[in-house]
């Protein structure tokens, strides 16, 4: 049954921004690609 309680991990945004500009270089992504995250 459900608690009630959402399920999820919070992220900081600065750890967001890292990994963006981290995959934006590693990648070669820019403005016109699409990223689908999923852990």
């Amino acid at each position: 049954g459900s608690t009630g309680k959402p399920k999820g991990a919070g992220n900081s945004h600065r750890a967001l921004v890292n990994r963006l500009h981290w995959m934006q270089k590693a990648y070669g992504l820019n403005e016109s690609d699409t990223v689908l995250q999923k852990t």
